[in-house]
């Protein structure tokens, strides 16, 4: 077997401006199946779309919230792990901001994540 020589430094396809970040979203209960899974999906591609990796996704499912959100008293859970640049922070912020769908959600940067990479 031959082995591949590397003439400099060798290519790495992550970008190294990109943080780690964990979303947590908090969607109304009142959505199908098809339409969470939908909504998920559009934020993936979201993501992608701003040249960043999703790189773990869970929906939790449905919980009873702490306090009544926008008259729900319960919603669907959802958490990704994504890696996103600093710059595309403040779009997807916005475009969560601007869905009807979602109640609550939370992005913060995660040290965690940088240090498995």
């Amino acid at each position: 077997m031959r082995r591949k020589r590397f003439f400099g430094l060798p290519q790495n396809n992550s970008n190294p401006n990109m943080n780690s970040y964990e979303l947590t979203f908090i969607l109304k209960p009142s959505l199908s199946d098809k339409k969470r899974d939908d909504f998920i999906l559009g934020v993936k591609k979201w993501v992608e779309d701003m040249k960043g990796k999703v790189e773990k996704s869970d929906v939790k499912g449905k919980n009873l919230l702490a306090y009544p959100i926008k008259n729900y008293s319960e919603g669907i859970y959802v958490f990704m792990e994504l890696k996103l640049s600093p710059k595309e922070v403040k779009e997807l912020d916005r475009r969560l901001r601007l869905e009807e769908t979602v109640l609550r959600y939370l992005l913060i940067k995660s040290e965690e994540l940088r240090a498995k990479s």
